[in-house]
């Protein structure tokens, strides 16, 4: 991935989050095995996530302007700390084998 636009990810997702701790870039990107048609898989761990109403749904808005495909976890620091003791899941990997882009 061009470093020009992990910083604008970055950039749009401190925007879009308040609260944001943590910002991993995980999957095919991370590993360097992308495809034409692979997505950018990220995980944010933020202080406290609305009770209603996808989590996602403002920082899909703010990345929307940088016109590629994006795949979105939200996640309290709780939830991350959980997900990384589950084997297999997509936590798990971006913990494991992530890159972390931003960390507070």
């Amino acid at each position: 991935m061009q470093p020009e636009l992990m910083q604008a990810i970055v950039d749009q997702s401190c925007t879009a989050l308040p609260g944001l701790q943590r910002l991993v870039l995980f999957g095919s990107q991370a590993s360097g095995q992308t495809t034409p048609g692979s997505d950018i898989d990220l995980l944010a761990v933020v202080a406290s996530v609305p009770a209603a109403g996808p989590r996602t749904l403002v920082w899909h808005r703010a990345l929307a302007k940088l016109r590629k495909p994006f795949d979105l976890l939200v996640l309290t620091p709780d939830e991350w700390a959980a997900g990384q003791r589950l084997a297999g899941s997509a936590v798990a990997d971006a913990a494991n084998h992530g890159q972390v882009l931003y960390a507070a």
